[in-house]
């Protein structure tokens, strides 16, 4: 009879914690640390995607991203270091669903969830050039 109360009691405990809204999209809960798992281009709305993440080299592919408080991007080559660091710092916000980097303009956050988030940037809208990018959170 114990070993079939403690399963049940253990049971009722986890279904009765509620769920947390830290994966609700805002400036606070994108701050962290990420890598970019994939990246996609599309030269037209209508064309196929093209996997662009395969063309980037081993030390880049495992570069960190840091969203900081204070609208502080930073980008660390860790890991597998290339010859020349792409180590970076740059600006960013958030406004809604809207992530504006600084030199990379404003990108459109979809997916977010607390393991990490998609973006999409579109280049040309009269031709639907757009590219994008996944993050997971490390």
């Amino acid at each position: 009879m114990r070993k079939f109360l403690i399963p049940v009691a253990l049971l009722f405990c986890f279904a009765s914690c509620k769920k947390s809204d830290s994966c609700t999209l805002s400036a606070t809960s994108i701050q962290g640390t990420y890598k970019i798992t994939s990246i996609s281009y599309k030269a037209t709305s209508s064309s196929s995607a093209v996997d662009e993440f395969a063309t980037w080299d081993a030390c880049e592919k495992d570069d960190h991203i840091t969203f900081a408080s204070g609208g502080v991007v930073t980008i660390s080559d860790v890991g597998a270091v290339c010859s020349t660091p792409g180590d970076d710092t740059d600006t960013w916000g958030l406004t809604g669903n809207t992530l504006v980097l600084g030199s990379a303009g404003a990108l459109t956050v979809s997916n977010y969830s607390c393991s990490g988030f998609t973006v999409t940037n579109v280049i040309d809208s009269s031709t639907g050039e757009s590219e994008t990018i996944t993050f997971a959170r490390v």
